[in-house]
């Protein structure tokens, strides 16, 4: 938020999402721009000035050079634009989407998750028969790798994105149990929690665990029939994620906003049978939202609202077999 006429000088908080004024009026401005597959792309350092109702952000590096993005009125005095991060002598990574989607490689356990600039991060972890998990494990606002291993009943989770052992190992539920990654009690640290498929059972487990010892299960309930998938997203707001279910056979989603037994608070139509559904903030909301993998498209098909229609915004990306992801990662 800029005053109209002001000096656009800013400083950039430590994730590189947010740049501000040094004033006592603080905000932000952002790109609503997107590249060949649908991310943001690097904003280098330029000049920003006012002209009518345009910021015209003048780029001085190739891959942008010369875009305006418009501004909404709000309140009386000032324009307001989305956000960008502006970084004072190199470049930034604009927030679009907030959550990063990436795809696994399930039956050889490769990775790939893109820069926000367009590239893509390569790298494996786990293998065949591993259901993948991302999660803030260290509490750093940043998501990275993990896995459930249902043979054994195994969690093996890593704080890097590189190739390397796991940084935590430890055995949680039981064999052909899946595993669900959130912070299901809103204390900024990812932990992971056990869907059982056969009796629709959620465990919501708010600590990592070490070694054989065992987890304290903070809570547990009925949710979903058999043949769901479960998902975990924040579809409300309020800080705390819960458990949604995907039914492949009808492309029906269903959601939780609290761990309890219950009918889900919202139901709606997404997807076409066979779509592979995660959950993430993709429009800088406060709640999260389902978008779909629609392997025989090779595409994400995003819902910037948790309710029935059409895709706000569609990524070609990946091959037909492989498996959608989500988190913010640093990269």
């Amino acid at each position: 938020k800029f005053e109209v006429g002001a000096d656009m000088d800013w400083e950039i908080e430590p994730h590189h999402r947010d740049a501000w004024r040094q004033s006592p009026d603080v905000d932000y401005v952002f790109p609503m721009a997107f590249d060949d597959i649908g991310f943001a792309p690097a904003i280098y350092d330029g000049a920003v000035t006012l002209a009518g109702r345009l910021a015209s952000i003048v780029l001085d590096s190739e891959p942008n050079c010369g875009a305006e993005w418009s501004f909404v009125d709000e309140p009386v005095g000032f324009e307001i634009a989305s956000r960008t991060a502006l970084r004072s002598g190199g470049y930034a990574i604009p927030p679009l989407p907030v959550d990063q989607v990436g795809l696994i490689d399930l039956e050889t356990g490769r990775w790939l998750v893109p820069r926000r600039t367009g590239e893509v991060v390569e790298f494996y972890f786990g293998g065949q028969g591993d259901i993948p998990l991302v999660g803030d494990w260290d509490c750093d606002g940043f998501d990275t790798p993990g896995l459930f291993r249902p043979s054994d009943a195994s969690v093996h989770l890593t704080n890097d994105l590189v190739v390397g052992p796991a940084t935590h190992n430890f055995f949680l539920g039981l064999p052909g149990d899946s595993a669900l990654a959130g912070d299901f009690d809103n204390d900024g640290c990812d932990t992971v929690a056990i869907y059982r498929p056969s009796t629709g059972e959620v465990f919501v487990i708010n600590e990592l665990g070490e070694g054989v010892q065992p987890v304290r299960v903070a809570t547990s309930y009925h949710f979903g029939e058999p043949g769901d998938v479960p998902f975990v997203g924040d579809f409300n707001g309020d800080g705390m994620e819960t458990v949604g279910l995907y039914r492949p056979s009808s492309g029906y989603v269903y959601v939780r906003h609290e761990h309890l037994t219950g009918l889900a608070d919202n139901e709606f139509y997404f997807g076409d049978p066979g779509d592979r559904l995660v959950a993430g903030n993709w429009a800088d909301g406060l709640a999260d939202t389902v978008a779909v993998y629609r392997p025989t498209d090779r595409a994400f098909y995003m819902r910037f609202t948790n309710d029935q229609g059409p895709a706000d915004q569609v990524l070609y990306f990946g091959e037909e077999r492989w498996h959608p992801v989500a988190g913010v990662f640093e990269v």
